[in-house]
């Protein structure tokens, strides 16, 4: 058997994707001034070499269990995490905290290293789950730019390094119908095009007789 990443004891690949429901949520949330934060709870899946995370719910901060907000730093009640992390165990899910920069690029900072010390045993314990996982994201003309990292125990798997929109099946499919009616259309007049060009080549080949 090939030895995978996690066997030779190498950060694995890790990639999280977004139904378009829970990131038009995450926009919203965190389309704001003041830093603000939230529970992202995702899905599992794992292959020798990748562990895919594919966003099942986004629980926000309910507003009253901010301690302090600026624009550039946050201090929570616990009570803005804990329903959040009782859901993802009751579902056998994974908890990512998540938080925004609305002023600052999404790189984690010393002190959101230090929240993640914190965290970390609490949501893995809470969740009954090994992982840990926290994302940080900032709004750039209406686009998602991020940074995210996970842990196993107190070992880092590695960061997050592609985050994915996925669309609805039903847009999807809506999407490919429309190609594929395009590519009947384009078809058809490419046909009809090439009829005409050989009716007036033969009308010249029999005006040449």
């Amino acid at each position: 058997r090939r030895r995978s990443a996690r066997d030779l004891g190498l950060m694995q690949r890790v990639t999280l994707s977004l139904h378009e429901e829970i990131a038009t949520r995450l926009r919203a949330h965190a389309n704001g001034p003041l830093e603000v934060a939230g529970v992202l709870i995702v899905g599992v899946s794992e292959t020798a070499d990748e562990l895919r995370l594919t966003g099942r719910w986004f629980e926000p901060a309910a507003p009253e269990t901010y301690i302090e907000q600026t624009s550039r730093q946050l201090r929570l009640d616990s009570d803005a995490y804990m329903p959040a992390l009782a859901r993802a165990e009751a579902v056998g899910s994974l908890a990512l905290f998540m938080h925004t920069h609305p002023d600052d690029d999404p790189i984690m900072s010393r002190f959101d290293d230090e929240v993640d010390e914190l965290l970390r045993p609490v949501f893995q314990i809470r969740t009954a789950s090994d992982l840990y996982g926290s994302i940080v994201i900032r709004m750039v003309d209406g686009e998602v730019s991020f940074s995210g990292r996970v842990w196993r125990g107190d070992v880092p798997v590695g960061p997050i390094e592609l985050l994915r929109e996925v669309e609805p099946r039903l847009r999807q499919l809506q999407r490919q119908t429309a190609k594929a009616e395009r590519d009947r259309e384009l078809t058809a007049k490419l046909r009809e095009a090439q009829l005409v060009y050989y009716e007036e080549e033969l009308r010249s080949a029999n005006e040449g007789l």
